[in-house]
């Protein structure tokens, strides 16, 4: 009986530690297998590139040419004398590069001796003349006594004396001459302007002794100022502007918008001409651009050999897409937004300038046409795009919860009540 008791107890303390471990196992097999999952509200977001970009639709365009050139005058000339003298007075726009009328006097030469060779032509005259009425007397008065001695037939030439005749009346013609020509040199020692115009540069003084033909001052018209601006033959084929012809009329003539470097000045100019043969060492073609009445207008004229920045008047386009230059990749591809990443489109240039872009093939109207730089291998990236100024919405943020709307009703039920649990009252026994 001793001896069964103490097996029992043996195969107790044996047995009792294995049904504790096997039922530890038993638990954490259960748990590993039926652990509580986590509620998930919404994955971590893929990360997106925030661009810009346009909704692409057709329309008309007008293109240009861009050129640049320097300001010269429509009508140049060098002021000089016909005659030589001292100067004793100028206008005052010699001095000061100023403006002037055409028929002003701009430089008065001393005319002393000038006159006084005009009096002496003058003498010459009257002594010639003087001399033709001598010998016209005497003509007729040989005549008068041929007739007088009763001579038959009409006298000779001699006899008439119509030999000295004519050169007393050549003498006349020539003193003539002579005064003639001494009034002009007295006239031209006043210096007129032959237009209306401004002095760009003279270095004229008083007393100052000039020759003839000699310069006194470089002049320019004010009617007009011309910028001669070369052309690429790609950029004058664009132009669309035919060569004259003989016979032509009057061909419409490119509009030109002529701007200062600085920015801070246009003027309207028209095409009017170009040079007769390509420049052989530029192999480029001189358009000249004509701004008519430049000192008339209400902002200020630019001055001769300024730098012009010019852009004019070219073919005209219809239903073409134009995008900014910088969203066309050199290699004619446009990047578009497809589902919300980047594709390319390999597209069709019509004309590019240093702005725009026309397209004719590739795209179609309502793409979406990134207009921030991506470069040449954005192919699939994500974006976030800001279309015609309008942001998109904001992205979910992760580990937001979402609202109780949107969580689904069996979800709900297995969500325990927030509501206080009731409590259990015990009355006090009644005495």
């Amino acid at each position: 009986m001793a001896m069964l008791k103490t097996f029992a107890r043996r195969l107790l303390a044996i047995l009792l530690p294995l049904l504790v471990l096997g039922l530890a196992a038993a638990g954490a097999h259960y748990i590993l297998n039926n652990k509580p999952e986590a509620r998930r509200f919404g994955g971590p977001p893929e990360m997106a590139t925030a661009v810009d970009a346009i909704t692409l639709k057709k329309r008309d365009y007008a293109s240009y040419v861009e050129a640049f050139g320097n300001v010269g005058a429509s009508t140049q000339s060098q002021l000089s004398s016909r005659v030589s003298g001292s100067v004793i007075a100028h206008a005052p726009a010699l001095s000061d590069n100023g403006f002037f009328e055409q028929g002003d006097v701009l430089v008065r030469l001393e005319p002393i001796d000038y006159e006084l060779s005009l009096r002496a032509a003058e003498a010459s005259l009257t002594q010639a003349r003087a001399q033709y009425a001598e010998e016209k007397a005497r003509g007729e008065a040989a005549v008068a006594d041929w007739q007088r001695l009763g001579r038959a037939g009409k006298p000779g030439a001699l006899a008439r004396r119509a030999p000295q005749l004519a050169t007393a009346n050549a003498s006349i013609r020539a003193a003539q001459a002579q005064v003639e020509r001494a009034k002009l040199d007295v006239a031209r020692t006043e210096v007129l302007a032959p237009f209306a115009g401004r002095v760009l540069q003279s270095d004229i003084a008083i007393g100052q002794l000039v020759s003839p033909g000699a310069p006194l001052a470089q002049i320019i018209g004010i009617e007009a100022l011309d910028v001669r601006l070369p052309l690429s033959a790609e950029q004058w084929a664009q132009l669309d502007w035919p060569e004259p012809r003989l016979g032509d009329t009057e061909p419409q003539r490119p509009v030109v918008r002529l701007q200062s470097m600085d920015g801070q000045r246009v003027y309207p100019a028209l095409l009017v001409k170009t040079d007769g043969q390509v420049d052989p060492t530029t192999r480029q073609i001189i358009a000249v651009a004509r701004i008519d009445a430049p000192y008339s207008q209400a902002v200020r004229a630019p001055k001769v050999g300024e730098f012009m920045r010019a852009r004019i008047q070219a073919r005209q386009y219809s239903d073409v897409w134009v995008l900014p230059r910088s969203a066309v990749l050199p290699d004619d591809r446009v990047p578009v937004v497809q589902a919300q990443h980047v594709a390319y489109r390999d597209v069709t240039v019509a004309w590019s300038n240093s702005e725009d872009v026309i397209i004719t093939d590739g795209l179609q109207d309502d793409d979406i046409v990134i207009l921030t730089p991506l470069g040449a291998s954005a192919e699939g990236l994500a974006v976030r795009a800001t279309i015609d100024g309008v942001a998109p919405a904001p992205p979910e943020r992760r580990g937001q919860r979402p609202s109780a709307d949107a969580i689904p009703a069996q979800d709900a039920a297995e969500r325990p009540s927030s509501s206080p649990r009731p409590q259990a009252t015990s009355e006090a026994p009644s005495s």
